[in-house]
């Protein structure tokens, strides 16, 4: 497995932060979805704290990092969400794969 680096995880989150909020304009503008408008919020708000984070070399060590969003996810969103599903990809490689 290639080396996962900092500028890799800026850029997932910078990826996933652009489709997060698209969904979000889609919820205000009534369309349905996985996520209501507060929580895709929350989610917006940690994933930005963490690319703060990353770009002044600023993260957790790895036993202390989670992704507070994941239970929201897995707790209420449907099994099948695609955005769910990357998401916690996202903080897989946040708390595993990131050095």
């Amino acid at each position: 497995m290639a080396k996962y680096e900092r500028k890799d995880f800026i850029f997932d989150c910078e990826q996933m932060l652009n489709i997060l909020r698209h969904q979000l304009k889609r919820r205000e503008n009534g369309i349905d979805g996985d996520g209501e408008i507060w929580e895709l919020g929350q989610i917006i708000e940690e994933i930005e704290d963490w690319v703060r984070r990353a770009r002044s070399n600023e993260l957790p060590p790895q036993d202390d990092r989670c992704a507070r969003f994941c239970y929201l996810v897995t707790d209420t969103w449907s099994l099948n969400s695609d955005l769910g599903s990357k998401l916690c990809g996202l903080a897989d490689k946040y708390r595993r794969r990131l050095p």
